[in-house]
């Protein structure tokens, strides 16, 4: 894929034959990277390079996708570039927590979580003070624990400019 060095966004939806990253890693002038329902995607994504996409602002992973729908995002060992300013995980089935790598993205601006039922973890270390924009929707459990002064994240997350938690 190294040859498309012009491509800023790459959407892969619905690949039921990928299986893996092509070797080589992704385009280097990436800004936006979009997963939908890649169900065969076994390869962790720790072996994606997503540390060397320089240029990425944006990450998107939707549904079936084994190598990113682990307990925790990111799963250990996976470095996410600091040039990250908008993450939106939807409908995996496997994300239990966000994990404190997290508060490293000191450009993150907007983070998106809809669909995890099972996520109930926040960074214990709190999120990045960069942070602009939570949205929280269709997260029972989570959206219990961000409950307006009654949650056990409110104080993690109440300095948050714009909360949407529904």
């Amino acid at each position: 894929m190294l040859n498309f060095n012009s491509l800023q966004e790459l959407s892969l939806s619905d690949c039921v034959a990928l299986t893996s990253i092509p070797e080589g890693g992704l385009p280097p002038n990436i800004t936006s990277l979009e997963f939908h329902n890649c169900e065969k995607l076994k390869q962790p994504m720790s072996e994606w390079g997503l540390e060397k996409l320089n240029c990425l602002t944006e990450i998107k992973i939707v549904g079936a996708c084994p190598a990113a729908d682990t307990d925790s995002f990111p799963a250990e060992s996976v470095m996410l570039p600091s040039t990250l300013t908008s993450i939106c995980l939807e409908s995996l089935e496997n994300l239990e927590c966000l994990s404190w790598e997290l508060e490293n993205l000191m450009a993150l601006q907007e983070l998106q979580i809809k669909g995890c039922h099972k996520l109930r973890f926040l960074p214990k270390t709190g999120l990045p003070v960069s942070l602009g924009r939570l949205c929280i929707s269709d997260c029972p459990v989570l959206r219990d624990m961000c409950r307006k002064e009654k949650g056990k994240y409110w104080s993690i997350i109440r300095d948050i400019p714009c909360l949407e938690i529904y």
